[in-house]
């Protein structure tokens, strides 16, 4: 079952964030640090440190970014 707080920030996340381009941070390629508002990142290794209220808190192992992201879905 979904969140519906979840469903709202995925909602303003799209808003802010879907007409970027996406690229993906990977160890050959890392996110430059100029390049972080100009694409929408996704980090598939990051690693989660802990619960951030509704969110976790996520660390890449590649360009050491720290974020928030949506708890991984359940299945």
């Amino acid at each position: 079952m979904s969140d519906p707080l979840n469903d709202i920030l995925r909602h303003f996340s799209d808003l802010q964030y879907g007409h970027l381009e996406h690229r993906t941070c990977t160890e050959a390629s890392p996110m430059p640090a100029a390049d972080r508002d100009i694409y929408r990142w996704h980090h598939p290794d990051a690693n989660e440190l802990g619960p951030f209220f509704n969110l976790v808190l996520c660390e890449c192992p590649h360009c050491n970014f720290i974020f928030a992201s949506f708890p991984k879905e359940q299945s």
